[in-house]
Order: C-alpha cells, then sequence, then structure tokens
C-alpha cells in the first residue's frame, strides 16, 4: 500500500508541476473565481468570448482512501485538452497517459464545462485517474463534478 500511495503522490505532484509551470501570468486571465471546493479556476477568453485556455485545481479521493488534489492546465507536451464552443457555451477534455522514469504508469481523463460572457463564466469539472506501478499496484482517483464561478 505505502508503494501505491508514493506513487500516486509522486504523479500527483509532477502534474501538479507540470501545472503550474504552463500558467500564464495572472495578468492574462480574464475571469477568476473558485470551484465549490475553494480551489482556484482562472479563465482566458479572447475578444470573441472564446475561451482559450484555463487552470484549476480540482481533489477527488482515491481507491486507497486518501484525497488527492491535482492542478489542471491544457499541456503543450501532446496531450492538449480539445475544446469545443457553442455560443457562450464552452467544453474541453483531456487525455493524458504517461509512464514515469520509475515504470509508474498513468492514465487521467480531465473535463471542464461552462459559459462564459464577458462578465463572468461558470460551470463544472471532473477528473478520473487510473496509476499502476511496475509491481503491479493499482489505484484509481476520482472527483466529483465540481461546479465553479468565475466572475
Amino acid at each position: 500500500m505505502l508503494v501505491g500511495l508514493s506513487m500516486v503522490s509522486s504523479l500527483a505532484l509532477g502534474l501538479a508541476a507540470i501545472a503550474q509551470e504552463q500558467r500564464p501570468q495572472p495578468d492574462a486571465w480574464t475571469h477568476t473565481g473558485l470551484t465549490e471546493q475553494d480551489l482556484p479556476v482562472q479563465l482566458r477568453a479572447d475578444k470573441a468570448g472564446k475561451v482559450r485556455t484555463f487552470y484549476t485545481r480540482i481533489t477527488g479521493s482515491c481507491s486507497n482512501g486518501q484525497p488527492r488534489t491535482i492542478g489542471w492546465r491544457p499541456s503543450s507536451d501532446g496531450a492538449p485538452a480539445r475544446f469545443d464552443a457553442r455560443g457562450p457555451r464552452f467544453a474541453a477534455e483531456e487525455v493524458s497517459q504517461r509512464t514515469a522514469a520509475d515504470g509508474t504508469y498513468s492514465h487521467v481523463t480531465l473535463r471542464i464545462s461552462g459559459t462564459v460572457s464577458p462578465a463572468a463564466a461558470s460551470g463544472t469539472v471532473r477528473y478520473v485517474a487510473r496509476y499502476r506501478a511496475p509491481s503491479g499496484y493499482a489505484s484509481t482517483c476520482e472527483s466529483p463534478v465540481v461546479r465553479w464561478t468565475a466572475p
């Protein structure tokens, strides 16, 4: 169990570090707010009102009983989020599959959706993550659907 916990922890820290490195500067955000978990959500929309990027953090629970908070900003490492926008509504999904240097495999799916206007944005975010250590230990972490608002 300890091997699995450290595997999940190191992978989550890696995802958070990647997300932190890719965050645009605060002056680039057009909407900043909180999730219902009191975690940050930030979006950048273009002049036409389409969401171009975002950053958020979300907490889920893992099969080992531990909570796991991950940061998410669409990556530029070959697994970018796919945006879909229709009018003021938008949605994005990112699926990331990686094998770490220690052989730990991860498969993470993140989804965000919402509406955006010049004055505010709101929606939901969710993640599901599956991890497998070289020893065969497997763990799943999953968040609930979490609401967010960004005035």
